[in-house]
């Protein structure tokens, strides 16, 4: 199937959109609960879809690379990415790139929890829900700096 043909397939299969001219600019949001969502999935999302409010995946199949197109929506504000074993730090740059987060829930995955000091550009979180590999005690100390790290934001681990 040709690169076009399969983009067509794409939207048809997916939102029922019969011809590229009819793909919106604009969705409200996008959930993957158990599902087929992979990367390939948001390449042709990402292509044609300029804003979404708030992407919900647990359990798909989309991983490091999936995270990098799902990060050309800059206006994306609430990411949910639970459950998710082939997301890994590699994801963090691409997060960083989604500075109107509002809300990040990336427990469940393969990002070790001190990597989250690497979010530096994400000024407007509020809720940040992670895991933690880590001691009880361990995971404490690095809560307390993590909470002076995203002032007004509330983090809980899973």
């Amino acid at each position: 199937m040709k690169l076009k043909g399969r983009e067509k397939y794409f939207w048809e299969r997916n939102f029922n959109i019969k011809s590229l001219s009819a793909i919106p600019e604009e969705m409200s949001g996008i959930t993957g609960i158990d599902s087929s969502h992979d990367n390939e999935f948001f390449y042709f999302l990402t292509s044609r879809v300029k804003h979404i409010d708030s992407i919900y995946l647990r359990c798909t199949e989309v991983t490091d690379e999936g995270v990098e197109y799902i990060s050309k929506l800059k206006t994306l504000r609430e990411l949910t990415l639970k459950d998710h074993i082939n997301i890994s730090s590699a994801s963090l740059p691409y997060i960083n790139q989604l500075t109107e987060l509002v809300y990040l829930d990336i427990c469940k995955n393969n990002i070790p929890v001190i990597d989250i000091f690497t979010l530096t550009q994400l000024k407007k979180l509020k809720k940040l829900i992670l895991s933690s590999e880590l001691t009880e005690d361990e995971t404490t100390e690095i809560l307390v700096k993590l909470r002076e790290y995203f002032p007004g934001c509330t983090i809980e681990v899973q």
